[in-house]
């Protein structure tokens, strides 16, 4: 439901990959917020997060919550959310891609006992 209202929003944009736009990341109960960096679609973003608690009770903890600027924004000092008290880390996030084919790999490693699944990591 959440997912739906966020991917519906058109005040929300995501990024491109692939001609596609993703603008979210859900494994099991984290959700990962991928936007454009506008302040529109933060401000968007927290709207509908803040809907979603009306409706269903479920609500961010703004304590555990990390944002952090991505692409051409990446170290950018403007931080002002009132009334939010999110972590804004300084540091670089490093990303591993994951893919269909990566994940075939390393479940047949593990399927299979190897040990250069160690090494690997």
């Amino acid at each position: 439901m959440l997912a739906k209202a966020i991917r519906k929003n058109d005040n929300i944009s995501g990024i491109l990959v692939n001609n596609k736009e993703i603008k979210l990341s859900q494994y099991a109960d984290d959700t990962t917020l991928i936007l454009d960096g506008s302040r529109e679609s933060l401000t968007a973003s927290l709207k509908t997060l803040d809907d979603f608690y009306e409706i269903s009770g479920l609500k961010l903890n703004d304590k555990k919550t990390e944002a952090l600027w991505i692409g051409a924004n990446c170290g950018n000092e403007e931080i002002s959310l009132p009334g939010r008290n999110f972590k804004w880390p300084k540091h670089k996030v490093k990303a591993f891609p994951c893919t269909k084919s990566l994940v075939k790999s390393l479940v047949s490693l593990v399927k299979s006992g190897s040990t250069r699944l160690t090494r690997l990591l």
